[in-house]
């Protein structure tokens, strides 16, 4: 499952950098907090989805793990 498409964090119409610094593109203030507003909202969704995801992978890791190390043994790790 791929993220949506606006919630790429590489839209650059937004930000631009400067040196080591990322700096809002100027405009006027209110769009510019408005947009700002959306793209923290967008940032917000994105971290809950890669958040959600590793979850799912840790889930499968432990899955994978306790079916090799019954293989290996023979028996159920739980049962001892």
């Amino acid at each position: 499952m791929l993220p949506q498409k606006e919630l790429n964090p590489s839209d650059g119409s937004l930000f631009e950098t400067d040196g080591d610094r990322v700096v809002l593109h100027e405009g006027s203030g209110e769009k510019a907090g408005m947009n700002l507003q959306d793209r923290i909202a967008e940032l917000e969704a994105r971290n809950l989805y890669l958040q959600s995801l590793v979850v799912e992978l840790l889930d499968k890791n432990e899955q994978l793990r306790r079916k090799v190390t019954k293989e290996k043994t023979g028996a159920d790790p739980l049962s001892q």
